[in-house]
Formats: C-alpha cells, sequence, structure tokens
C-alpha cells in the first residue's frame, strides 16, 4: 500500500515537473514579453520576514519548520489596490501575510508570491477581518462589504486574479482551493 502511494506521487511529481519543464522550454522558445496589468511602481512594498529556524529546540524541529512554515511578508508601505469600477481597496503599512497558500510541493509551478500574491494578499486581509479598507472619495477610509462572508471574499479573490494575472484556470483552481479548503483559516479569523 504504502509502495503504491510513493510510486503514486512520484508519478504526480513527475508530470508537474514534466509540465513545468514543457511550458519553461515554450517561454523559451517564443521569447514571450507582455506588458503586465500592475505595473512595477504599483505593486506593494514588502519586507520578508525571517523563518525562525534558528530558534528551535533540535534539528527535527528545525527541520520541520524549514519544510512546513511559509515565510510572512509585511506591507512597508500603505498600499493602493484600484478594481475595475474604480473602489480603491488600501492594505496598511504593518500587515503582515502569507502569499497565497499554496502547498510546498506545488511551488515548482505555482509561487505563493507569483502571480497569486496581489489576490493573495488581499484575500487574507479580507479573511482576517472579513472586509477591506475603502478609499472613499473625500479621501476617508471606510470599510468595503463589512462582514459579507467567505464566499464573497473568495469570489474577490478570483476576479482580482483575473484581472492581475489573466489566466483563468489557475484562478478558478485556486478559487477552488480557498473555497473548499479555506474554511479552517476562516473560522479561526473568526475566533
Amino acid at each position: 500500500m504504502m509502495e503504491t502511494i510513493i510510486y503514486g506521487l512520484g508519478y504526480f511529481v513527475t508530470g508537474l515537473l514534466a509540465i513545468y519543464v514543457f511550458f519553461w522550454v515554450l517561454y523559451q522558445i517564443l521569447n514571450l514579453e507582455a506588458e503586465p496589468v500592475i505595473q512595477a511602481e504599483d505593486m506593494p512594498k514588502l519586507k520578508p520576514l525571517p523563518i525562525p529556524t534558528n530558534k528551535q529546540k533540535t534539528i527535527f524541529h528545525k527541520l520541520a519548520i524549514f519544510l512546513i512554515d511559509v515565510r510572512k511578508w509585511e506591507v512597508v508601505e500603505d498600499w493602493h489596490y484600484v478594481l475595475n469600477d474604480e473602489t480603491t481597496f488600501v492594505i496598511p503599512s504593518g500587515y503582515q501575510f502569507d502569499g497565497a497558500s499554496i502547498p510546498r510541493i506545488f511551488w515548482a509551478i505555482l509561487s505563493p508570491t507569483g502571480i497569486l500574491l496581489i489576490p493573495g494578499l488581499l484575500h487574507d486581509y479580507a479573511y482576517e477581518h472579513d472586509q477591506l479598507m475603502q478609499l472613499n472619495s473625500k479621501g476617508s477610509l471606510v470599510p468595503y462589504e463589512k462582514n459579507a462572508g467567505k464566499d464573497f471574499w473568495d469570489n474577490l479573490f478570483r476576479k482580482i486574479g483575473n484581472k492581475v494575472n489573466g489566466i483563468y484556470f489557475i484562478n478558478t483552481i485556486a478559487w477552488f482551493a480557498v473555497s473548499k479548503f479555506g474554511g479552517s483559516t476562516w473560522n479561526e479569523y473568526r475566533k
């Protein structure tokens, strides 16, 4: 039984790597370059926070943290994001998040701070507070969709992903994952 699981996992990882190599080669051949929707100056300014391996008691604790823990990031300046309808969200300086919560096994093809960084940042803040902060026409911060609920924020995650990166099937897979498996995080924040 265990041997079957190991072989199955090996085939799965090999398949993922083959897909990755295929698209990398395709990218190199086509020499793709496109103008991003979000320009570099519009990206959030982030500071990486240390992964706490050094302060663990034993090598096993250190390895467990290395394998399981995900780097957290801190927003170092208030960051503004504008939706299509001109709604402007503000993520405040000092907010900490971990990017898109993608299992480590998939990082070879989908980094937690890659194309899902922007939707992940907004989604994490919305999950934690059950609202986003909106800049109104008078320049004041007001709650946006306070207490809208998990489904609303999951759907906004997909909408923002589609706008930012345009890879609809990746955003749909990520949306499906957060809608089906994000409940424990949502419930933890509600406590």
